[in-house]
């Protein structure tokens, strides 16, 4: 059984993964989390923010808006700059997983600077550090798979309308194509032989008949 279970979840993780293949995607990434951090951070102020810079003499929400605005460029310099240079090509699920990893350290090391700049905090004190890659991780994964989930979403919707518009053309004899996600051509059917479909996750779900078979 837990061998069964292994299985699966090495399965799921090497599915392909394309969320994040468009420019406009990742800007949604990086602008949804910014706004979504500062907005967090001004309203409820967790982890008693507000005693965290007692010495500094500009207002709290400037200063959330500073780490809001840091954080929202460490992500684009990890979604643009970074991918480009080192050719990083999100192409499963794993990958997709271990390189947010390394987005959450590249914004926690961003974000310990300008902690550096407003606390004078020794700027090599480890420990620190580690608190504030915790916050990081604590403020950043909620929104992050927030925007996941909704571009994930968006994905499956545009799918359902593609082969909804398919299915309902007037043409009885068309034939409609299910492409992979390299645009080749799986599957070729009539459309007035395709009694249902439904969109699951990477995956169409297809009920067709073929010589009074489904």
């Amino acid at each position: 059984m837990v061998k069964c279970c292994v299985e699966k979840i090495v399965a799921w993780l090497r599915q392909p993964f394309h969320l994040l293949d468009t420019v406009r995607s990742r800007w949604q990434l990086v602008i949804f989390c910014g706004v979504f951090g500062c907005v967090f951070l001004t309203v409820f102020k967790p982890f008693n923010m507000s005693t965290w810079f007692p010495e500094a003499e500009t207002p709290l929400f400037v200063i959330i808006t500073f780490f809001s605005a840091t954080g929202m460029a460490a992500l684009a310099l990890s979604q643009f700059a970074f991918r480009a240079l080192f050719k990083i090509e999100l192409t499963t699920r794993i990958s997709f997983l271990l390189w947010t990893l390394f987005e959450f350290f590249i914004i926690s090391i961003a974000a310990h600077f300008i902690n550096f700049i407003f606390t004078h905090h020794p700027l090599f004190d480890f420990n620190e550090y580690l608190e504030t890659i915790t916050y990081t991780f604590l403020v950043l994964v909620l929104p992050y798979f927030l925007m996941i989930l909704f571009l994930y979403l968006q994905q499956q919707l545009v799918v359902v309308e593609e082969l909804t518009l398919k299915v309902a053309q007037p043409m009885a004899n068309e034939n409609i194509s299910i492409s992979d996600e390299n645009d080749k051509v799986v599957l070729s059917l009539a459309a007035k032989n395709i009694l249902y479909f439904k969109s699951e996750d990477n995956y169409v779900l297809l009920f067709y008949q073929i010589e009074n078979k489904i």
